[in-house]
């Protein structure tokens, strides 16, 4: 077998978002209906039901892991797909701007675990031990997250002058802002 042309070259982190908007919804995702759904709610007592994560990966190419108790669901999208799927994502969330901690990892003080918040502890490098949403917050604002949305409601709406386009959001995702 030939060797990979190119191989040594390669490094990871070209190929990972510089930062991460972490995305905490106030309600919960799945079927109202499940015991899983409800077991979460009990659970995640406090202001937010779930996490994901987004980032911008470049090329015009976004990433969007959304943990679940059922898999580990990874979108990869363009920018005109992301702006579709921000209609869908927003209402009822906050979001954070977590800086990717790709060279200075600390493992985690908590195993991880088949829910969201562990998941997305680990993504974005965090050592919170967190358990709820509402606790992850807290840790990663402890850590320098920087509050990009923390209102009632949250709407995303890029073709609107008011609102930053998915262009804007691309480049402060891209630059650390």
């Amino acid at each position: 077998m030939g060797e990979i042309v190119g191989w040594a070259a390669f490094n990871p982190a070209d190929y990972e978002p510089a930062n991460w908007l972490v995305l905490f919804h106030r309600t919960g995702r799945g079927d109202p209906r499940s015991l899983s759904f409800k077991l979460v709610g009990t659970l995640a007592a406090g202001e937010f039901r779930h996490v994901s994560a987004l980032g911008y990966v470049g090329a015009e190419t976004w990433v969007y892991v959304e943990p679940a108790w059922s898999k580990l669901a990874v979108y990869v999208m363009d920018d005109a797909a992301m702006g579709a799927a921000m209609h869908r994502l927003s209402g009822d969330v906050a979001i954070l701007k977590v800086r990717n901690r790709r060279g200075d990892l600390k493992p985690s003080r908590w195993f991880t675990g088949r829910w969201c918040v562990p998941t997305i502890a680990q993504l974005v490098g965090s050592s919170s031990g967190a358990l709820r949403p509402d606790a992850l917050w807290r840790d990663l604002i402890s850590e320098g997250a920087e509050i990009v949305v923390h209102g009632k409601r949250c709407q995303l709406d890029y073709g609107r002058p008011e609102q930053e386009d998915a262009e804007g959001l691309r480049r402060g995702a891209a630059e650390g802002r």
